[in-house]
């Protein structure tokens, strides 16, 4: 147990962001992997440029834990939805599964898809 604990401490939570906060904080994350857990349709309409999405009211409990699993390691991760409603659940079974991932947070509203996929394409953003 106390091992575990030590695994735990190693990860930086760091917790819910506002649409802005998360904004700020992709453009300053560039190997960030961002997890879509909204539904499938959802995330093929639109979503962050390179975000892998694990729809969550889609999969089994299984099927999400195996999809969390084989998240890459080593990456700080941002998850999203589409309103900050089935997020936080993706969020805390990542926090559960997989202790290597060395910083993980949420984004709490409406993501910002336009600004940061015109910052990723290289276009102006304010």
């Amino acid at each position: 147990k106390a091992v575990d604990e030590k695994i735990q401490s190693k990860q930086n939570d760091l917790g819910a962001f506002s649409p802005e906060a998360a904004f700020e904080y992709m453009k300053e994350k560039p190997n960030l992997l961002i997890v879509d857990a909204a539904a499938t349709r959802w995330y093929q309409t639109k979503t962050f440029e390179g975000a892998v999405n694990i729809p969550v009211e889609e999969l089994s409990d299984a099927e999400l834990t195996e999809a969390v699993k084989n998240l890459p390691a080593g990456q700080p991760i941002l998850v999203h939805c589409r309103r900050g409603m089935v997020a936080p659940q993706v969020y805390r079974r990542i926090k559960e599964i997989r202790p290597d991932v060395p910083e993980i947070s949420w984004l709490d509203g409406e993501p910002m898809f336009d600004e940061y996929n015109a910052l990723v394409e290289g276009k102006h953003v304010k």
